[in-house]
């Protein structure tokens, strides 16, 4: 489970920082093709979208392959001990 767990937060992150790198190149586009001034909400917007993104794309992939909850339990027989 914790194996699981620390796989969802390095894809969160790791597409986290393609969709931030999206969001730069929004902001160059409208500074300098449409001079408008990018305040700090408007980037922050930006990157809370491409976070909403991923965090749908963790869920899908969550609920599509996640870890069953059922216990299993693997019995080893060796050499006729057990």
């Amino acid at each position: 489970m914790l194996n699981f767990i620390l796989m969802e937060l390095w894809t969160f992150a790791y597409y986290f920082s393609i969709m931030s790198n999206v969001s730069q190149f929004i902001y160059r586009y409208l500074m300098l093709c449409h001079r408008m001034q990018m305040t700090r909400f408007r980037h922050a917007m930006l990157l809370v979208i491409g976070a909403l993104i991923v965090l749908v794309h963790n869920y899908l992939i969550y609920f599509a392959g996640g870890p069953s909850y059922t216990p299993q339990v693997i019995i080893w027989k060796i050499d006729g001990f057990f």
